[in-house]
């Protein structure tokens, strides 16, 4: 937390396989004496994810109050909010590239709170990104995410031309 608070505000970038509660409960307990979260986290969600609206109002009748309002299963908006989705040039792994994009702040059950989502249609590849930071446009959460997969690559050269990690405990 000390390395954060000098630096500032950090966003971690991560696989789908870390779009779970426990890792965005962990970052939100890294915060700075205000209580202002200083790492944010961009990842990949998995093909299921499930998004909520805000809760309706209190209707002042018996039993316990919604927490949750309509439920949204996030890849099926893909053909139901066409028309919603923005186009927008973006510079992707060293080329401007169109992408279309709808962005979405929706509750997160595994969280309890609300979570950036950002459907992403790249031509026939279609994909949601998440993000903790409801502040960060949706054209940066893009561009983050697309530095994670340079990384890949970058580990992968390193593995097999030139043979970095060659010791058994790297590729085991």
């Amino acid at each position: 937390a000390d390395l954060v608070a000098t630096v500032g505000r950090s966003l971690i970038v991560l696989d789908a396989f870390f779009a779970v509660g426990p890792v965005f409960e962990i970052l939100k307990q890294v915060v700075d004496s205000s209580g202002r979260r200083l790492v944010h986290i961009v990842t990949r969600a998995k093909s299921n994810v499930v998004g909520y609206g805000d809760p309706p109002a209190r209707t002042g009748l018996r039993g316990r109050p919604r927490k949750y309002g309509v439920k949204h299963k996030l890849m099926t908006l893909f053909e139901s909010k066409v028309e919603q989705f923005e186009q927008s040039a973006i510079e992707l792994y060293g080329s401007c590239k169109t992408v279309s994009y709808l962005c979405l702040d929706l509750i997160w059950k595994p969280v309890g709170e609300k979570v950036r989502f950002v459907l992403v249609a790249d031509g026939s590849e279609r994909f949601i990104l998440m993000c903790s930071d409801l502040t960060l446009p949706a054209h940066d959460i893009i561009r983050a995410y697309s530095y994670r997969f340079k990384i890949e690559v970058s580990f992968k050269v390193l593995k097999h031309l030139m043979g970095a990690f060659f010791y058994r405990f790297w590729t085991s």
